[in-house]
Order: structure tokens, then C-alpha cells, then sequence
């Protein structure tokens, strides 16, 4: 079963929490509910467009590529960035 608990509350601690957005839009994506979960990786761009993830999960590819980018120039020793850009760049190549 899908939990809605923790992107929820959350959201009630503080609405203006892009990571919780993005865990709700997730969720309801996986349960069909595709425009709510839309709606809700938009409100994460609205609150941080330093999220990637929001930006790929609606289609940006680009936008996704650009702003791990950004954020592999500030902190070239990033991990997890430096795996996520490369991940970025194999979904970019298979959806030519």
C-alpha cells in the first residue's frame, strides 16, 4: 500500500517543503492520479528550482540536465549529483 503519511505531514509542518511536493507527486503518480501528481512537481519547481528530480519527472529532461549541472559546479565533489547527471544523460539518449 501506497503511504501518504510522511509527504503529508510534511506538508503540514511546512508547506513550502519542495522535497515533500515531490514525494506527494510521486505517490499519487504511482496510484493513477497523473494531473494531481503534476500539479504537485510543479508546486516543487514553484518552491525550489534547485530540485531536478520535479523538473525530469514532468518531462524537462533539459531543464533537469542543467540544474544538476549548476549544482556539480558549485560542489564538483557531489556524488550523488555527479551520478544523477549521468543518469540524466542515459534517459536524454534513449528518448531521441
Amino acid at each position: 500500500m501506497v503511504s501518504f503519511i510522511q509527504p503529508i505531514r510534511r506538508l503540514y509542518i511546512n508547506p513550502l517543503r519542495a522535497v515533500a511536493y515531490d514525494n506527494l507527486g510521486s505517490l499519487l503518480a504511482r496510484i493513477g492520479g497523473i494531473e494531481d501528481a503534476l500539479s504537485a512537481y510543479r508546486k516543487a519547481i514553484r518552491i525550489d528550482r534547485d530540485l531536478a528530480l520535479p523538473f525530469a519527472r514532468i518531462g524537462d529532461i533539459e531543464k533537469a540536465i542543467d540544474t544538476v549541472g549548476k549544482l556539480l559546479e558549485r560542489d564538483p565533489a557531489d556524488r550523488r549529483a555527479r551520478e544523477l547527471h549521468q543518469q540524466l544523460h542515459e534517459l536524454k539518449k534513449t528518448l531521441r
